[in-house]
């Protein structure tokens, strides 16, 4: 139960990789919350808080069609691009608490690859730097 509470910034939400990642923490979440347990007569928490990035509304509503039962399970944010100067400021800005972790799996979208580097990793390196500056 050391997890308990923890509050969670998952990006790129939408991928494969993330997808899956969601699903475990949802899980976690689901697990914890549904057994009522008490330390010295107080409740403990529920399992991970989950917040996530995807590029849009309908990125997020396309995940909670596929999984109805999350919808009160993660809360979603829109970073439409995290090459951008400042993508996740406003993501951490209202965040008071802070988050506990950050899972950074968002990727640029380009299916016009030309400098696999250039074009792919830089972008993709770039938006961690940025997420984990925000803090």
């Amino acid at each position: 139960m050391e997890n308990s509470g923890k509050r969670v910034f998952l990006t790129g939400a939408s991928g494969f990789i993330a997808s899956y990642i969601l699903s475990l923490l949802i899980e976690v979440h689901i697990k914890l919350s549904s057994h009522i347990m008490y330390t010295n007569f107080m409740p403990l928490q529920e399992g991970y808080h989950t917040t996530a990035s995807v590029r849009s509304e309908s990125k997020a509503q396309q995940i909670l069609d596929k999984h109805p039962t999350w919808k009160d399970k993660v809360h979603f944010v829109f970073v439409e691009d995290i090459a951008v100067d400042g993508a996740f400021d406003e993501v951490f800005q209202r965040e008071k608490i802070g988050f506990d972790y950050i899972l950074h799996t968002a990727s640029p979208v380009n299916f016009s690859v030309t400098d696999f580097q250039k074009d792919l990793i830089d972008p993709a390196v770039r938006g961690y730097v940025r997420c984990t500056y925000s803090l």
